[in-house]
């Protein structure tokens, strides 16, 4: 219905299985920890292949992968914590929201630049905020872990950079 690409519900229900197979893998088996020097910060590509799911699938397919990716990703799940449906849900988000930007965004081409740069500005304001009015960072209210200003200058350099990329590459390629 959501779907841009013509593909059939047989094809949809084969690369909804796949893509949760390569999510669990991403995110269970390849992740990256401790970047920067800060032990809770984890990355891995699950929740890039959850976006590119639900851009190719349609954002209905996109949450039922994510939501079924983090429960069956939760039985392979060696670090001993409990469930939470939090995770779930944002899994289920991952899998929802890019497609249906995607499609609002494919339906309305004449703001779409603005819109873009719109949200990326808005991002950046709110991590260069962040990191420049923060000396720690205590994730779940738990221990504090805090910020050098190396680590703040990366991050924010790393985020202006990212999209200022992005946008290159987009008005290059359009």
């Amino acid at each position: 219905m959501f779907s841009v690409f013509k593909i059939k519900p047989v094809l949809k229900i084969t690369l909804s299985a796949l893509f949760i197979a390569l999510t669990i893998v991403a995110s269970k088996f390849l992740p990256i920890s401790n970047v920067f020097s800060l032990p809770f910060l984890r990355i891995s590509l699950g929740p890039t292949l959850l976006i590119f799911a639900s851009i190719l699938l349609g954002p209905i397919y996109g949450a039922i992968t994510g939501l079924l990716s983090d429960l069956v990703g939760f039985i392979f799940d060696t670090t001993g914590y409990a469930y939470n449906p939090l995770f779930s849900l944002t899994y289920l988000l991952y899998g929802l929201l890019p497609g249906l930007i995607f499609y609002l965004l494919l339906k309305n081409k004449s703001k779409k630049p603005i819109i873009q740069i719109i949200f990326f500005i808005l991002i950046n304001i709110f991590i260069i905020c962040f990191f420049s009015l923060n000396d720690s960072i205590a994730p779940y209210g738990g221990k504090e872990y805090p910020l050098t200003l190396e680590t703040k200058l990366i991050v924010i350099f790393s985020s202006l950079i990212i999209s200022i990329g992005y946008f290159l590459i987009y008005f290059i390629l359009y």
